[in-house]
């Protein structure tokens, strides 16, 4: 009996040791599993650590980074509620900090290669969940679909159309933005300076007077601002004594405004009335001098430019003077546009001023071949005496004092010396051959500077 029952006894002791065995064989395939596991995500950890490295080298960081490390412990003592795991656990992770601290160290003296010598590539899959992955990508489907919406898609303008943006030179990119947000061009000035940030278009803006009459995106009207596709402002010299059929074909050609037009309302007696004159023509009205205008300006933009500045040069004082010497402002303008046709020498005019100043005085004719050069239909030309025979109220030969109205568009410097005659005791002048006058107090004086003239004229004929 005791025998079998030390039988019973060895059989169940072997039993015990299989299961035993049997159980450690479970336990370490567990391990080993875990391990594998371990290690793949290790090298994830210290793939992730040799590129923080990277990074931090190229933004001059350092290495080492006290309170994140801190951080990473005090997170995994908070993953085990058992004191002895929780000991050992921080053990563990100090030593997987400082390594990842030595591989950022030694990545950055070396190529970029992991410890295998292989390229050194991180999978974004690796990196990211599926589900995460999945949330990436839907977030940037949705900012791609706003930047479009935002960006590319038109934008109704809110006022009446068409609306006129004036881009000056030099003026601020963020006036642009005001004015055109003050006229419903866009919507939003965030946007619109966002939409030039990404275009670099701050410092490219040209210089224009645009018009826009459709919806328009932001960056399509970047790439107008851009090219400029709008009137270019143009610098036209007008020139003093200008006719207004030379006026209009002059601003024609340039392309500033169509002369039909100008020559229209030059003429036009309700237009005329309404700036407050009450004259035939605008002929004498319209400053010369130097202006800005942009392409493919309205006649009426023009015109209302040039007598504007007329009026700001007829200013209060001038117009006192006018009173003093017994003129309007047309009488004025008349005399100035005779004394521009006379001479092209400035200092001249007050001095010819004077001598028709005193025919006035008189009663004299002013006998002033300008007014009859006014009449010649094909121009100017070397007059004969047929010509000042002619029966018109222009004809300064034929009637007393002043023609109907002025001959021309004089400059500042006529209207001037018409308003500030020189005081002498001239009345007669006559051209000195080399472009200025010789003036006299008498008519046999006159009559031998007129000979002399006349013999130097013949002179010049032979040759």
């Amino acid at each position: 009996m005791r025998k079998n029952t030390n039988n019973i006894n060895n059989e169940k002791n072997n039993n015990y040791l299989d299961k035993q065995k049997n159980l450690l064989e479970k336990l370490r395939k567990n391990v080993d599993q875990l391990d594998r596991k371990i290690i793949t995500l290790l090298i994830k950890r210290f793939r992730c650590s040799v590129l923080i490295g990277k990074i931090k080298k190229s933004a001059g960081m350092d290495y080492y980074s006290p309170d994140r490390e801190l951080k990473i412990i005090e997170e995994v003592k908070k993953k085990s509620s058992d004191i002895l795991f929780k000991k050992y656990l921080v053990s563990i992770y100090e030593r997987i900090i400082d390594v990842s601290r030595g591989l950022q160290k030694e990545s950055s003296r070396q190529s970029p290669h992991d410890l295998d010598n292989k390229p050194l590539k991180v999978k974004f899959r690796n990196l990211l969940t599926k589900k995460e992955f999945s949330l990436l990508f839907t977030f940037f489907l949705l900012i791609c679909f706003l930047f479009y919406y935002t960006f590319f898609t038109s934008n109704p303008i809110k006022n009446q159309t068409p609306v006129v943006l004036l881009v000056e030179t030099g003026m601020p990119f963020s006036n642009v933005i005001d004015s055109l947000y003050m006229k419903g061009i866009i919507p939003s000035k965030f946007n619109m300076r966002l939409a030039a940030f990404l275009y670099g278009a701050e410092k490219r803006i040209k210089a224009a007077r645009y018009k826009f009459e459709k919806p328009i995106s932001y960056l399509d009207l970047l790439d107008i601002l851009i090219e400029g596709r709008g009137d270019q402002l143009k610098k036209v010299r007008i020139h003093n004594g200008i006719r207004p059929q030379i006026l209009a074909s002059r601003l024609n050609n340039e392309r500033i405004a169509n002369g039909d037009s100008i020559l229209f309302l030059i003429n036009n007696k309700d237009y005329i009335h309404s700036l407050g004159l009450d004259v035939p023509s605008l002929e004498g009205y319209l400053l010369p001098k130097e202006y800005n205008f942009y392409e493919n300006s309205t006649a009426q933009e023009i015109i209302e430019k040039m007598y504007n500045e007329l009026s700001r040069l007829l200013n209060q004082e001038k117009l006192k003077q006018a009173d003093r010497i017994g003129f309007s402002v047309h009488k004025v303008l008349t005399m100035a546009s005779i004394i521009e046709g006379e001479t092209n020498y400035i200092e001249e005019m007050p001095r010819i001023s004077g001598v028709y100043h005193n025919r006035l005085r008189i009663g004299m004719k002013l006998q002033a071949d300008p007014t009859i050069q006014y009449l010649q239909k094909d121009g100017y030309k070397r007059l004969k005496f047929s010509d000042l025979r002619v029966d018109s109220p222009y004809n300064t030969y034929k009637y007393f004092g002043l023609p109907p109205g002025p001959i021309n568009n004089p400059g500042i410097e006529a209207i001037n010396a018409a308003l500030f005659p020189e005081e002498h005791d001239y009345i007669f002048f006559v051209a000195d051959g080399k472009g200025k006058h010789r003036f006299s107090k008498t008519f046999a004086e006159h009559q031998r500077l007129a000979r002399e003239y006349y013999k130097w004229l013949n002179s010049q004929k032979k040759k």
